[in-house]
């Protein structure tokens, strides 16, 4: 058997010599682009065509299918997504919609029901987002409360201000809280990002609440952009989930925008959450791209 290319003959083919030392990649491809001629950088056909078996194998690539994270998946339809998506929220025991509908087109998926709280409503669209294929989600859902027998707004507000003095994630003393009709509003400061968050869960899970306006700043101490980028690119590439994928970090004043593209929106998730982590980050804009959603 003849000999395969050095990566600097051509990347693309050094990729299969090397996937074949080294086992198995995590990374993977919906597609390879064969250039005209890359014969011509192996010194026989026979080597030539055992190096693209060797890649087709280790990256799982087949015409027609997609593959992640050593699982086959097969090219899903609309109607598919659609079943997979009402077998997750049946399968969710947090879920509990009435009046449940799911339409999906072009992985655009469309929930509309009934919730009798705003976690609920949410919970429903996280559950979705976990379906393989999906690529957004326009959450419908209604929280309808009337059977709950509450309060009104202000006893509602109360309930709010009760879950927040008792999170002990949360500096309620900084932290204002209205609702009208329903819709909570919550104001004021915090440190950190993970506060805020922890602001609006238990605000959502509190009966009555229809609709969150969540207007908390994150105030942090300026940093340096340089700090701040390189930082958070050390702690995507010490993450077992992110740490091959391919994800740009920029950084503006406080401002932090992603870029870049991931296999899941579970990573897409969990990278917003990293960049949040850094000292010095006042806000994160996503614009990272789901491949294999």
């Amino acid at each position: 058997m003849g000999t395969l290319p050095n990566e600097s003959v051509h990347p693309l083919l050094f990729s299969a010599s090397r996937i074949a030392h080294f086992g198995r990649t995590k990374k993977l491809s919906t597609h390879v682009t064969l250039v005209p001629n890359l014969e011509k950088f192996y010194d026989s056909p026979h080597t030539f065509l055992h190096a693209l078996q060797i890649y087709s194998m280790c990256m799982s690539i087949v015409p027609g299918r997609i593959y992640k994270g050593g699982n086959t998946m097969s090219k899903k339809t609309d109607e598919r997504i659609t079943q997979d998506v009402l077998d997750e929220l049946a399968w969710d025991p947090a879920v509990t919609i009435a009046d449940l509908s799911v339409s999906t087109d072009h992985g655009r998926v469309r929930l509309k029901g009934i919730a009798d709280t705003f976690g609920t409503k949410l919970e429903a669209q996280d559950a979705a987002y976990r379906v393989g294929g999906v690529t957004s989600v326009d959450n419908q859902i209604v929280v309808d409360p009337a059977d709950l027998d509450l309060h009104g707004d202000e006893d509602i507000a109360d309930d709010i201000r009760c879950a927040l003095e008792l999170d002990y994630q949360v500096p309620d003393e900084r932290l204002s809280v209205s609702v009208i009709d329903g819709i909570a509003t919550l104001k004021g400061n915090v440190d950190w990002s993970y506060q805020r968050d922890a602001a609006e869960d238990d605000a959502a899970m509190i009966l009555g609440v229809t609709g969150l306006v969540d207007e908390i700043t994150v105030n942090q101490p300026q940093a340096s952009a340089v700090d701040i980028s390189s930082g958070i690119a050390r702690a995507f590439a010490r993450n077992a989930e992110l740490y091959d994928d391919n994800i740009d970090v920029t950084t503006d004043g406080g401002h932090v925008t992603l870029s870049g593209t991931v296999a899941t929106w579970g990573e897409y998730d969990l990278a917003t959450d990293i960049a949040w982590m850094s000292p010095g980050v006042t806000s994160v804009t996503n614009n990272i791209v789901v491949l294999f959603a």
